[in-house]
């Protein structure tokens, strides 16, 4: 049963991130910023190669989450793009048998 609520809250997730790519995109770009202020500001205290190296992981973490996002989106739009094609087919048959049948 659990699973099943996780994938309903992905799926959520997923459809939000497809029909708000703008505020998906302008969060991330935020989230980016907002880290390399904090790069710059840790930078500046003493250990600052430890800083540099959690700078490192939490970039690429956040980049992780953001491919995700977006490959998500990308997941939708194939999907669309196919039954797109599909009904598109069917019309073209019926059609073309129409056709057919009065000519």
């Amino acid at each position: 049963m659990r699973l099943k609520h996780i994938h309903d809250i992905l799926t959520a997730v997923r459809k939000f991130a497809f029909y708000n790519k703008t505020l998906i995109e302008v969060g991330f770009l935020l989230i980016y910023m907002i880290e390399q202020i904090l790069l710059v500001y840790f930078s500046t205290q003493e250990n600052s190669m430890q800083s540099v190296s959690y700078f490192a992981v939490i970039v690429l973490t956040t980049f992780g989450i953001h491919k995700v996002f977006m490959e998500s989106r990308m997941k939708i739009m194939e999907q669309k793009i196919t039954s797109l094609i599909n009904t598109k087919e069917t019309t073209e048959r019926i059609y073309k048998n129409l056709f057919k049948k009065h000519t």
